[in-house]
C-alpha cells in the first residue's frame, strides 16, 4: 500500500484541525474531523492486521468509562486518540506517532515565543504586502493596511499559528518514521516547513485583504478553506511509502508481567489527582477601606428604593448566604460603611496592619478578601497583607474588567507580589456583546470543581498577565474565540458593551488567563478577575455563590497530603513500565497516558468524599430553585427576567439560587428548594421540597 503514508498524514492533518476547533466549541465541525480521521488512522494501522478480542473490550471500556466520566471536554482529542491507539495496539500503531506529537505542539505550544520569530519575518515581507506595522504602548504587534479600517492587532489566533506550527511537526514526526529514500525524506521535511509557512502568509494576506473575524473563527468554509488546502498540499509533497513499524512486535506475556506495576501507577495517580483536605471553618475577614464599588455593607431594600441600578450592583445577596456558614468581619473606614446584616461584624480604622488582622482573627485561620479596589493600599499595608498571607491565611484577590476607577492599578502590588498582574481589559466572547466566558467544571481544579454543580458562567473580566518566577498552584485561561479589548473605558462600556469587528480586529484574541492561585509562605492566595459574578444581578445564575464558597474553602483548607512523594513515585514507577516494555515503548507510554486521563477524571467524583462541605451557623437565608441542566442558555437568550425574579426574592430577606441538580450538601445549607419553572410562571415562589 504506497500510499500508506499520504492516508496517513491526510487522517493527522484532519485530526489536528478538528483538534484545533474543539477549544472553540463548535462541535458541528470539530467532531465530523475527529471521527473522520479516526477511522481513517484505524484504516492504516490494521491494514495487515486484525483487532484483538482483549484489545476491542479495553477499547469499549475506555470508551464507556469517559462517556460517564467525561471531565474537560478539551481533552476529548487526547482521548479519542488514545482510545484508537489502545484498539491498534497489536496492529501497526505508529501510525498515531504523528497525530499525538502535533497534538502535544498544539496544546503546549507558547505562541508568544513564535510570534517573536514571525516579527522578524514580517520586517522582510512588509514591503511586499504592502503593510505598515508597529508595537503597542502593551507591546503587542499591531499592523496598518490601506484596506483594513482600522489597525489590526497581530496573535496567535488570527494567523491560525498554532495549527500551522502543529502540522509542521506531525508532518516532520512522520517523514522519520516512512520507510523512503534519505534524499526524499530531506525533500518533503523542507516541504513540512514551507507550506505550512506559505499559508501562514496567505492566512495574513487575507486577513488583511478581508479584515473580518470571519477569516480566522472556525465557524464556517470561508475559514476552514486554507487549513484544508494546507492539509492537502502537504499530503501529495509526502513520499509515497509505507510506515515502518519500530517495536519488537505485541507480546501479551510482557503486557501480564507489566500489569502490576500498570495498577500502581494507577493507585499513585489517583491519589496525586485526587484533593486530601481538611476543613479549617475560617473567619472571613473583608476590607472595605480601600473600595467604594460594589459595596458588602448595604440593604438591599434601602439602596434599591433610591436607585435600582444601585440595589443590583452591590453584594448584599452573598453576604445574606455566607454569614450564615462563615463569621465574617467587614474592616470599614467610616460609619456609614457599617453592615446592615446582624451576623456581620465591623472594624472601623483608617489603616491595614497586621496586628489589626490578627486582632479580628483572634488565632483562627482567617481568609481576606480584598475586592473593587478603587484606592491604593500604602507599602506598609502591602506588606502587612503579605505577611498574613505568609502566616498560613488564605487571601482573594477580585478584579474586575478595564481598569475601570483604577481598580487594576491599585491591586497590582499586591498581585505583583504573587506573581501576575491584572491587566488593564474587558475580556468578551466572541459571539456575544454581553457576556464573557464560561469554564466547565473539568477545567477546574478537582478541589473546586467538587462545590460546583454547573459550568462557571463569568460576566466581563479583566485578565492576567504572569510574571517571571510565578509558581501557580492552577491557572484558568478563557478558549481562544475571547478577545481582549484594551480600552479603558467607563460609561460607554455599560452603555452600549458594541464591539464592532473593527473593534474585535484590534483586540487581543487568544487563551486568557482569568483565575490562577499561588502558595505563598504558608499560606494561599486566589487571584480572580470578575467583581460582577458576586453582586445581586447575576449573584443567583451561573455558579456564582458556588466559586465564592470554594474560593473560601480552597485557600483555607489543610492539605492532608504532601503530592511530592506520589508524584516522585508515580515517575520511577512510569519509568520501570517503558523499561520493562521497551520492545513496545510506544504502546507503553500510549496506556500510560491513557492511565493518567483516567485516573484525574476518576478524582472529581472522589474529591466529594476526600474534601468536607461546610455546615450552617445559623437559619439558611438561601432559596434553591431547581433548574434542568440547560437553564443557562435560556437565560442567555432572555428568556426569563432575572433581576425580578431575584427582587423578588430579596423582598422576603432571601437570596435565590439557580442550580441544577442540587446535591444534598447545598440541600442542607439551604432553606428550602422550589421549582424555576413555576417561580418563572406563577410569578410567586412555588414549593418543589
Amino acid at each position: 500500500m504506497e500510499f500508506e503514508s499520504r492516508i496517513a498524514w491526510l487522517a493527522t492533518g484532519l485530526f489536528l484541525l478538528g483538534s484545533y476547533i474543539v477549544p472553540f466549541d463548535l462541535w458541528e465541525y470539530s467532531g465530523f474531523l475527529l471521527m473522520l480521521s479516526s477511522l481513517l488512522l484505524l484504516l492504516v494501522a490494521f491494514r495487515d492486521h486484525r483487532p484483538g478480542k482483549m484489545q476491542v473490550l479495553l477499547a469499549a471500556a475506555a470508551t464507556g468509562f469517559f462517556s460517564i466520566y467525561p471531565a474537560d471536554k478539551a481533552y476529548l482529542p487526547v482521548v479519542l486518540l488514545l482510545v484508537a491507539a489502545l484498539l491498534a495496539i497489536k496492529a501497526k500503531i505508529e501510525v498515531f506517532i504523528s497525530p499525538l506529537i502535533g497534538l502535544i505542539a498544539l496544546r503546549f505550544l507558547q505562541p508568544d515565543l513564535v510570534l517573536g520569530g514571525f516579527r522578524a519575518v514580517l520586517s522582510g515581507l512588509s514591503s511586499l504586502l504592502h503593510l505598515h506595522y508597529g508595537l503597542s504602548e502593551t507591546g503587542y504587534l499591531i499592523l496598518y493596511h490601506t484596506r483594513a479600517l482600522r489597525p489590526i492587532l497581530l496573535d496567535d489566533v488570527k494567523v491560525l499559528l498554532p495549527f500551522y506550527v502543529s502540522l509542521s511537526l506531525a508532518a516532520i514526526a512522520l517523514i522519520l518514521i516512512v520507510r523512503a529514500e534519505r534524499r526524499a525524506k530531506l525533500w518533503s521535511a523542507l516541504a513540512a516547513l514551507a507550506i505550512p509557512f506559505l499559508f501562514l502568509i496567505l492566512s495574513l494576506q487575507s486577513l488583511l485583504y478581508v479584515p473580518r473575524i470571519a477569516t480566522f473563527i472556525p465557524d464556517n468554509l470561508q475559514a476552514l478553506l486554507l487549513p484544508l488546502a494546507c492539509v492537502l498540499l502537504l499530503c501529495f509533497s509526502l513520499p509515497e511509502a509505507t510506515i515502518r513499524q519500530t517495536g519488537g512486535g505485541y507480546s501479551s506475556k510482557r503486557w501480564m508481567r507489566a500489569l502490576p506495576l500498570l495498577m500502581a501507577f494507577l493507585m499513585l495517580a489517583v491519589v496525586y489527582f485526587t484533593p486530601l483536605a481538611t476543613r479549617a471553618d475560617p473567619i472571613i475577614i473583608i476590607d472595605e477601606t480601600h473600595s467604594v464599588w460594589e459595596p458588602t455593607w448595604t440593604d438591599y431594600l434601602q439602596t434599591n428604593a433610591k436607585d435600582a441600578v444601585s440595589g443590583s450592583n452591590n453584594y448584599f445577596g452573598l453576604m445574606n448566604i455566607i454569614s450564615r456558614i462563615y463569621n465574617i468581619t467587614l474592616i470599614g473606614d467610616r460609619p456609614d460603611k457599617r453592615p446592615d446584616l446582624s451576623y456581620v461584624g465591623y472594624v472601623e480604622a483608617k489603616e491595614i496592619d497586621l496586628s489589626l488582622l490578627e486582632k479580628i482573627s483572634q488565632g483562627r485561620k482567617a481568609v481576606l478578601v480584598l475586592k473593587c479596589i478603587t484606592s491604593p493600599y500604602s507599602e506598609r499595608e502591602v506588606e502587612a497583607i503579605m505577611k498574613f498571607v505568609a502566616q498560613g491565611n488564605g487571601l482573594i484577590l477580585i478584579g474586575e474588567h478595564t481598569d475601570i476607577y483604577g481598580m487594576a492599578t491599585n491591586i497590582n502590588p499586591i498581585a505583583e507580589r504573587l506573581g501576575y498582574r491584572y491587566l488593564a481589559t474587558g475580556v468578551q466572547d466572541v459571539y456575544t456583546d454581553s457576556r464573557g466566558s464560561l469554564t466547565r467544571i473539568g477545567e477546574m481544579p478537582q478541589f473546586m470543581a467538587r462545590y460546583m454543580t454547573g459550568d462557571l458562567l463569568w460576566e466581563t473580566s479583566t485578565s492576567l498577565e504572569r510574571l517571571d518566577g510565578a509558581k501557580p498552584l492552577f491557572e484558568i485561561e478563557t478558549w481562544p474565540s475571547y478577545f481582549a479589548d484594551y480600552r479603558n473605558e467607563t460609561s460607554a462600556f455599560f452603555l452600549t458593551r458594541d464591539f464592532p469587528d473593527e473593534v474585535k480586529l484590534n483586540g487581543l484574541f487568544g487563551r486568557h488567563l482569568v483565575w490562577a492561585a499561588v502558595g505563598y509562605g504558608k499560606g494561599k492566595a486566589v487571584l480572580f478577575t470578575d467583581s460582577t459574578q458576586f453582586n445581586n444581578g447575576v449573584i443567583g445564575v451561573g455558579e456564582h455563590l458556588q466559586i465564592f464558597l470554594a474560593m473560601v474553602e480552597y485557600v483555607s483548607c489543610a492539605e492532608m497530603l504532601d503530592k511530592t512523594l506520589p508524584l516522585l513515585l508515580m515517575m520511577a514507577v512510569a519509568l520501570a513500565i517503558v523499561v520493562r516494555l521497551r520492545k513496545e515503548s510506544f504502546s507503553a507510554i500510549i496506556v500510560l497516558f491513557l492511565i493518567l486521563l483516567v485516573a484525574y477524571n476518576i478524582s472529581y467524583p472522589l474529591a466529594h468524599y476526600t474534601t468536607e462541605f461546610p455546615e450552617l451557623k445559623e437559619d439558611s437565608k438561601m432559596v434553591l430553585l431547581r433548574a434542568d441542566e440547560n437553564y443557562l442558555n435560556d437565560y442567555l437568550s432572555g428568556l426569563y427576567d432575572l433581576d425580578k425574579l431575584m427582587d423578588r426574592y430579596f423582598r422576603m430577606n432571601l437570596t435565590a439560587i439557580i442550580i441544577p441538580n442540587p446535591s444534598k450538601e447545598w440541600v442542607g445549607i439551604s432553606d428550602r428548594v422550589e421549582d424555576l419553572q413555576s417561580a418563572i410562571v406563577n410569578g410567586r415562589p412555588a414549593m418543589y421540597i
